[in-house]
This record gives structure tokens, sequence and C-alpha cells, in this order.
């Protein structure tokens, strides 16, 4: 048994109101399942989901879990990626940054890695993947100097991560992926050139260009608002678009420093303790 499946095991909190089951449509006992596994009962663990939903062995492979278990789970990554939307994006050598980086452990990405994107997170899922075993990882950037601060980047190469600037991908394959080169032109909008198109061989694509919040966390309550990028709306205190809920950090910021987000969240509590003694006063 893979030593990841008993780590991701002991992650489970085993919640007293287990999100994880409102998220399952046929509402699998998941923590129970969960704590007899650890405790070594394996056979009744599996009869009691089998009685739950016989199909669960093709669930478990099938299912789209982000959306549902995994998805409501209250240690879920804030974070959902964001997408290249081309095709073969969907195939099984495609892989998330975000998610790459929460258990690298539990994948085989192969020899050749293709990293799509440059900031600070490519620069962690390029170096970790190196580390891991494989052997010939390209980071890939649309712009000519990454987003990633210089010594992020020199470390990456000090590494062995290899880089290539102005080329973006137009088409994932099973095998690999399409890049073509790309402009920027002088309204600041990426120009592609198609007809530079070619071929770049690669076990495993993973895509790391930033990511935005869950749904699930920030659209919940209709009365909190997102901007476009689906980050919340706040004021200069930190307030949301509903009355007595602050918020802070990534959520509205967008992937930053943890230190940033400790400077905002530390303003945003003066604000919060302002609020609730001026709530106090007008009940007393």
């Amino acid at each position: 048994m893979g030593l990841h499946a008993i780590d991701e095991a002991k992650r489970c909190l085993n919640c007293k109101k287990p999100r994880c089951r409102e998220g399952c449509p046929i509402n699998t006992p998941i923590p129970q399942m969960i704590q007899m596994f650890l405790g070594g009962e394996m056979s009744d663990a599996a009869e009691m989901v089998f009685e739950n939903n016989p199909l669960s062995v093709i669930c478990s492979l099938v299912c789209d879990h982000e959306k549902q278990c995994e998805g409501h789970c209250v240690k879920g990554g804030t974070w959902r990626p964001y997408r290249l939307n081309i095709p073969g994006e969907t195939f099984g050598n495609v892989h998330y940054g975000i998610n790459y980086l929460n258990n690298p452990d539990v994948y085989d990405l192969g020899e050749r890695v293709v990293v799509i994107g440059a900031g600070k997170a490519a620069m962690d899922v390029a170096r970790t993947a190196i580390r891991k075993g494989s052997q010939y990882v390209t980071v890939y950037s649309v712009t000519e100097v990454p987003g990633a601060s210089p010594k992020e980047v020199e470390y990456a190469m000090i590494d062995g991560v290899q880089f290539e600037f102005l080329q973006t991908a137009i088409e994932i394959k099973d095998d690999g992926r399409m890049v073509c080169d790309v402009e920027w032109g002088e309204d600041g909008k990426m120009i592609r050139h198609e007809e530079t198109a070619r071929f770049v061989p690669a076990d495993s694509v993973i895509i790391s260009i930033s990511q935005g919040p869950q749904d699930r966390l920030v659209n919940r309550d209709k009365e909190l608002k997102v901007d476009s990028r689906g980050l919340l709306k706040t004021d200069e205190k930190g307030e949301t678009t509903m009355e007595g809920i602050f918020a802070s950090g990534d959520v509205v910021t967008g992937a930053k420093t943890v230190v940033e987000a400790v400077k905002c969240s530390k303003m945003i509590a003066d604000a919060m303790d302002e609020y609730v003694q001026k709530k106090k006063n007008v009940l007393n």
C-alpha cells in the first residue's frame, strides 16, 4: 500500500459535521471509513462503503472529487488553479501546480516535465520536480522576464531547470504539447504567432499560471460580491459587501506572500475590533 494513502488518511479531522459527506451525492460515510482504515479494519471499512454504494470502486476512479467530497473538505487547495482552456488540458498527464505542490510524492511525472507559467509557484513546481527525480524540467514563460523574483529564477537554474521565454502553449497532446512564439503589442495584449507552432515532447505537463479562490468559499452567500477574478470585494478597512464580514490576504489580493497577508490582516484586525466595539456600544 502506498504511504501517500496513509498520509492522506491522517489529514482527516473526523469532523462532527463532515462536509465531505454533504458533498457526496450518496452521502458516503467518508470519515468513518478513514478512521476504520487507519485502525486496520480494512474489511469492515470496505463492507461499510460497499453497502452504501456497490459501485464504490468505480466512483473512486471516475467521480469529480474536487467538486464533491474533496471540494467540500474544510482542509481544502482556498485555491482553485486557473486553466489555459486549450485542447488536451484534461489529459491524464496534465496537472496543476497548486495540486502538485500539495503532495508531490503521489505524482509520477516521468523524466521530461514541462511547466507552463513562470511565477513563484511555477518555480516551486519546477524545483520540486527536479528534486523528486525528473531529469529535464523546462519552464515556459509568455514574457521576457519571469514573474518570479530573480533569486527564485536563479535558484531554479542552479537546480537544473531550463527556461523558454516568449512562448505559450496552444495544445496539449498525450506525449507533449504544441507551443508557439508570442509578442506583446503596444496595447499590452499578447499576440500569438501560431505559424511558429512546434511540438515539445514531455512525459508530464504542469500548469502553474496562478490561481483564484474556490467558488464555494466566496460565493456561498449572495451578499458577498467578487470581482472579475473571483476575489472578494472589500473597502479600505477590509469589510466585505456583507455587513460584519471582513476578509484579508490572498482571497482579497490574489496570491501573494505570507508576510503580505499578515500585514494586511493585522490592519484589518484593528478594523474588526473597532466594528465589534461600536456594536457593543449600540447594544448597551
